[in-house]
């Protein structure tokens, strides 16, 4: 069987620990844990000695490296790092250090089977300071460029051990440049103090054999050549000695001036934790995003030694960048930053260094901006003379791949050199920044998602009572214009009461939608049709300086929807769109796609589930939304139409709809270009069935009706109206009366008419008890609102009416439930 090498275990986690280490030491900022992550690694496999990794492992690992560090070198650093005590271990460096340079170059062929299953490596001694090294990948074993240059730094770094100054590697066969094999030679120099003890030692022995020759062929002369040699030997002694003791001060200087970094590396460190805590105590003390900002900032400019620095955060729509926060200009450069336009992100801003470092989430070091061409820059280039940028960083400020603005610091007076380790610093900070962002994000959406269901409970009470009032004023309207005549003042004064309690009776439906207490009828729901049933009466009202245009994809996509509600949403996007363009001439665009989406790319905002969607999107070419207004367009009562032209109710309502049908809504707009609105409704693989509507006939009856309400001027309207369509009534506002006047005459009623909710016993208590004594007596249940039916749909002897109710609807729904029930 065909093996894939990207699948099989080729390099021992001794390599990943090196670069672990590497970043450790130099590169604090970077989050190491995301780091193993993302590449499919776990830490525990990683300290294991005796687990191996895949080509492909390596290779994301390398990948996401590459884009935390701003280092093109990082594996060949890597390379040289692994050679270090700090990774190898004091004990293997001190036997490394006795075998000498040669011999541990020579073991690489035996230690290397332990670290690499990809390559065979062979090494043989040319001269005593010169190695070659030849390294041949495996059938089938694809490696990448990088890891060559990791095995050059870690060929460099061999000679550390031993006091040697770097090798001299020469690359002259590369499998990337078309070899079969990569070959390597190591050239170093031989320390002077060898040179001279080698030269000690031929001289010691030669001295050696001519005393000897002396003592036997002349004896008298034996005691002088004696004393020369030893005197000679001595100078050279001492001659070594110095040279050893300046070799070994070189060390130590060599020593103190690294002992020196690590504690600069050290100092740098604790700075960095120092910021990253100060930062997260202020995150936590505050949800505000601009006053988090410029704590930040503060902080930013008391521990960081950069003359300027400021925070810059995309807009919602991500077309540009704007000034937040910052500190170290004056007036005038701040009015520059302020400016409307910001920094661009689209257009000509497109080669700018905020756009670049934004978009490709990396951070940029520009040491002087002369350097730099004007096109290059663009914007920046300009905005930059304009406020005498010197050496500056641009960093962006992310967080899980989303790039949420930038930091840019510069030393304008100080003019102070720019370095990598500044870059790692404002990463750190940045990503620390972009945690937070997200958080305060997160938190805002909770707020508004909390805020929303509590204006919804709070609307469908509202509703609930304002029903009750509505029914009273519907009803004794109704019975006051029969006794009038009908085309009297009075009479005409009773419809305009009727005409205004009709119109406050549905903006109730429309508080009631948006709480989601309305019942709602279900069924599979073809929404072509539908859109185009919407569009029939859209053509027909709207002005024709308003083009309607068409991108309908679907043909026979169904959703479970209630098909008057889908139509409520469909006519308020359409006048909202035509209030958007408020006139002029414009473009109206209705768009239907099938669209399915993972776990992992849904769309933002709309806390829909993985699934298939039906998207309806309605967009116009009208005035658009401004950014602080965008974020409360869907609650209730809020409008920006003048006084009495706009009730609030319109997206609010929509909001509440596209809920209750497990769908999402998701608005795009920008400032003077226009709004577009997506719909995602639940695609259903159930059809539309055929089914028959019976007509109910209105007629007047005789039959005897018990009817119970808490409010007082209900029971007493309820008794007017049945009495006026002929039925024997009894009406009472205790529910526990009832009971009893229902248990003393049980075969006297032929309908019980009850509210739902009332003191003492509820409606479905009552009606409980009643069918103890009778299990047939039908029912009609009344309520404000509803929030889940609790009467199975199908039982023939109860009917629902939902308040405020109407002479009409009354009469029909008794009329109704008594014909069936004979």
């Amino acid at each position: 069987m065909h093996v894939k090498y990207d699948d099989k275990p080729l390099y021992n986690s001794r390599i990943i620990i090196s670069y672990i280490k590497l970043l450790e030491t130099r590169y604090p900022h970077v989050n190491i844990r995301d780091l193993i992550k993302s590449s499919g690694m776990e830490r525990y496999q990683i300290e294991d000695e005796g687990h191996w990794f895949t080509q492909k492992q390596i290779n994301l690992f390398h990948q996401n490296l590459n884009k935390l560090v701003n280092n093109k070198n990082i594996a060949r650093d890597a390379g040289r790092f692994a050679a270090s005590s700090y990774v190898v271990g004091t004990m293997k460096g001190y036997i490394m250090g006795l075998l000498g340079p040669a011999k541990t170059y020579e073991l690489l062929s035996k230690v290397s089977k332990r670290f690499t299953r990809s390559s065979k490596y062979q090494a043989k001694k040319i001269t005593s300071n010169k190695v070659e090294i030849t390294v041949t990948p495996y059938p089938g074993v694809k490696e990448e460029s990088f890891q060559c240059e990791n095995r050059i730094g870690y060929f460099e770094a061999m000679l550390q051990f031993f006091n040697y100054k770097p090798p001299k590697i020469t690359h002259p066969q590369c499998i990337f440049k078309g070899d079969s094999f990569c070959r390597y030679i190591a050239h170093w120099q031989v320390s002077k103090v060898t040179v001279w003890r080698r030269i000690r030692n031929v001289l010691v022995f030669l001295f050696i054999l001519f005393d000897t020759a002396a003592f036997f062929a002349y004896p008298l002369l034996f005691f002088k050549v004696f004393s020369l040699s030893m005197f000679v030997i001595l100078i050279l002694n001492l001659f070594l000695g110095k040279m050893e003791t300046d070799e070994i001060k070189s060390a130590l200087f060599s020593l103190r001036d690294s002992s020196e970094e690590l504690l600069e590396q050290i100092n740098i460190n604790y700075k960095n934790s120092m910021i990253i805590n100060e930062i997260g105590q202020a995150a936590g003390s505050q949800y505000d995003l601009s006053e988090v900002l410029q704590k930040i900032i503060g902080i930013l400019r008391h521990r960081l030694e950069y003359d300027r620095g400021m925070i810059l955060l995309a807009n919602d729509d991500k077309s540009k960048l704007i000034f937040r926060s910052g500190y170290g200009y004056n007036e005038q450069e701040l009015n520059s930053l302020l400016d409307e336009d910001g920094f661009r992100l689209t257009g000509n801003g497109q080669n700018g260094v905020s756009f670049t470092s934004f978009m490709k989430k990396i951070p940029i070091l520009i040491d002087d901006i002369e350097d730099i061409e004007r096109g290059a820059l663009d914007r920046d280039f300009g905005f930059a003379h304009k406020i005498g940028t010197a050496p500056f960083i641009a960093c962006p400020i992310t967080f899980e791949n989303e790039a949420f603005g930038i930091i840019i610091v510069d030393n304008i007076k100080s003019g102070r050199v720019m370095l990598q380790r500044d870059v790692n610093i404002l990463s750190g900070i940045a990503g620390q920044i972009g945690f937070i962002i997200n958080n305060i994000n997160l938190i805002a959406m909770l707020n508004q998602a909390q805020k929303m269901e509590a204006i919804g409970t709070l609307a469908a009470g509202i509703a609930h009572d304002f029903n009750n009032i509505l029914s009273s004023i519907l009803g004794f309207s109704t019975l006051a214009r029969d006794k009038l005549e009908a085309e009297s003042p009075a009479g005409n004064y009773i419809n305009n009461v009727i005409t205004a309690a009709e119109r406050a009776k549905e903006l109730v439906r429309h508080i009631s939608t948006f709480s989601r207490q309305t019942e709602k009828v279900l069924k599979p729901l073809l929404v072509r049709s539908m859109v185009n049933e919407a569009l029939v009466l859209i053509r027909s009202s709207f002005p024709s300086t308003i083009e309607i245009k068409e991108n309908i994809d679907i043909k026979d996509d169904y959703i479970i929807a209630d098909p008057t509600q889908i139509l409520q949403v469909i006519m308020n996007l359409f006048k909202n769109a035509a209030d958007a363009i408020n006139g002029r001439e414009g473009t109206i665009t209705v768009s239907l796609d099938h669209v399915s989406f993972s776990s992992h790319e849904l769309p933002e905002g709309t806390n829909i589930e993985a699934g298939e969607y039906i998207k309806l999107t309605i967009s116009d070419t009208g005035s658009g939304i401004k950014e602080n207004v965008k974020k409360r367009i869907f609650e209730p009562f809020f409008t920006t139409k003048d006084i009495g032209k706009g009730t609030g109710m319109g997206l609010a309502v929509v909001h509440g709809i596209v809920k209750s049908h497990g769908g999402g809504i998701r608005v795009s707009s920008k400032y003077g270009e226009g709004t577009a609105f997506d719909i995602y409704l639940p695609k259903s693989d159930k059809k539309a069935e055929m089914s028959e509507q019976n007509d109910v006939t209105l007629s007047w009856g005789n039959e005897s009706i018990l009817f119970v309400d808490d409010e007082e001027d209900i029971v007493f309207l309820g008794e007017k109206i049945l009495e006026g369509l002929g039925y024997n009534v009894t009406a009472l506002s205790e529910s526990l009366k009832a009971l009893d006047i229902f248990r003393k005459s049980p075969e006297k009623f032929d309908l019980v008419i009850t509210d739902l909710t009332m003191p003492g016993i509820t409606g479905l208590k009552l009606m409980e008890e009643i069918r103890l004594i009778r299990p047939s007596m039908p029912f009609i249940l009344c309520t404000g609102y509803r929030e889940m039916f609790p009467v199975e749909k199908n039982n023939a002897n109860i009917e629902l009416l939902l308040k405020p109710i109407s002479r009409n609807e009354l009469a029909e729904t008794v009329r109704k439930v008594l014909d069936k029930n004979n």
